[in-house]
This record gives C-alpha cells, structure tokens and sequence, in this order.
C-alpha cells in the first residue's frame, strides 16, 4: 500500500512538471499579441510634429516649432484667461468660468512640455503662446486641484521612426552572347547615301530581378510563420503525450485496485 502511494505522488509531480509548459503557453502568446497602448499609437513619430496631451487623451498634430497655444488649438478648444491671455482658462468647455481672471490655485489648467528626448515633463514657466515646441516634442495639460502639481496622463517618450525599405539594387543586363558555331556578319564598309537614317538600337531586354521578388518575398513569409507554427506543434505534441501518461496511469491505478 505504501509503494502504491509513492508510485502516485510521483506519477503527479511528473504530471505538474509536464504540465508548467503548457500553462506558460497561453501567457507566452497573449503577451506577443498585445498590441500598443493608445498613447503609443497616437503619439507622433520621431522627430515629427508635435504630440498634444490633454488629461490621457494623446494626439498629434503636424508641424512642429510651434507654439504650444497653437499646437493645442489644433486638437482641441482653449479659451484663454481675458486679462492674462497667456493663462489657459478652458479646455473643452471644463471647468465652467467666466474666464475674466486668472484661475485659482487649486481648479486652473497646468502646462507641461517635453522635448521628445528626455522621456520627462517640464513644467511651463512661460504662457502657452510664449513656449514654442520643437519638432518631436510634447505638449501636456493636466488640470491642478491642489498646491501639489499633478503631471499629465501619458508619459513622453521617443517614438522609433517608420522604418523604410528601399528596393534591390537591379544589376546592369548583359548583352546576349551570339550563337555558338555561327559568325557575325562583316561589318558592312559602304558610306551610307545621303538621306538615309541611321536604325534604332534594339531596346534592353529585363533582367530576371523582377522575377525572382516574388520567390523572395514568398520564401521570406514562410519563414516568418515558421515560429508560430512550431510552437503550435510543439504545444500539441506536448498535450498528447499528457494524454496518453495520464491514460496509462489511470489504467495501473484501476489495475493494481482491482
């Protein structure tokens, strides 16, 4: 009776072994297939434009040393204070004010900007029509409710350039070489008659590089999806035998209750 315990703490310590790759599994895909975060996918490009930054909402806008009041008008509707028009007193209509005077020091909109570069906010020291944004950079809003600044909800960051491909460079066309066994024809020493034109040169013939791209571009795909389908493989190569240790197990168990 002892052994037949053993034999079966065994039996599941091998089972939770073989077991841990294919919890993995899930995780592991669900992982490669998320896809960006809003805020990476409306950000702006290296080096390009200027990405506004209202609250958590990320856009961008094209051009860039521009100012930040322009660059914010762009996305969104700004109201300025009356009497200090470098102070920004609504955004999308928030907060409800007469917008006369400068807001008070715990309910007013805080400029933030970034340089595309650093990765971090700096806070305004000058009205938005003041602070000019360079190309790549960032301008944030984040509304301020106490004496404590309160940073806007995206993170600047440098976001990589579209990456570009350019095409294969095509190798001058070789001149056919003439028929073996046969002779040119001697070049005729006649002066040619007045009048007469001169013929045409024969245009080139295509290089076979545009046919073999298909081929190219073919095998590069199958080797892309290779990886996805060897883990598929492996996944199920890995299930089936679960299946069948577990089916031999319960068999013994019944076998040695018997």
């Amino acid at each position: 009776m002892l052994t037949r315990i053993r034999r079966i703490r065994r039996i599941r310590r091998i089972r939770r072994v073989l077991l841990a790759p294919i919890v993995m599994l899930p995780v592991a895909v669900l992982v490669s297939v998320v896809p960006a975060s809003p805020a990476a996918a409306a950000a702006c490009s290296s080096g390009t434009g200027v990405t506004v930054v209202v609250g958590s909402n990320v856009q961008c806008v094209g051009g860039g040393g521009r100012s930040a009041g322009s660059a914010l008008s762009a996305r969104h509707s700004v109201t300025r204070v009356q009497r200090q028009p470098g102070f920004i007193c609504q955004v999308d209509g928030y907060p409800s004010s007469s917008c006369v005077n400068t807001p008070p020091a715990d309910a007013y909109w805080g400029v933030f900007w970034s340089d595309g570069k650093s990765g971090r906010w700096s806070y305004a020291s000058v009205g938005v029509d003041s602070l000019n944004i360079p190309a790549g950079g960032w301008v944030g809003l984040a509304f301020q409710t106490s004496s404590s600044r309160t940073s806007p909800g995206a993170t600047p960051y440098v976001k990589p350039a579209p990456r570009t491909t350019s095409p294969p460079a095509k190798s001058p066309s070789t001149q056919q070489s003439a028929t073996p066994g046969k002779t040119a024809p001697p070049a005729s020493t006649a002066t040619p008659k007045a009048g007469s034109t001169s013929s045409s040169t024969p245009a080139p013939t295509a290089t076979a590089d545009a046919a073999d791209e298909p081929v190219r571009s073919a095998s590069q795909t199958v080797q892309r999806g290779s990886g996805t389908a060897g883990w598929v493989a492996a996944a199920l190569a890995v299930s089936l035998l679960i299946g069948m240790w577990t089916l031999l197990w319960r068999r013994r168990a019944r076998a040695g209750s018997s």
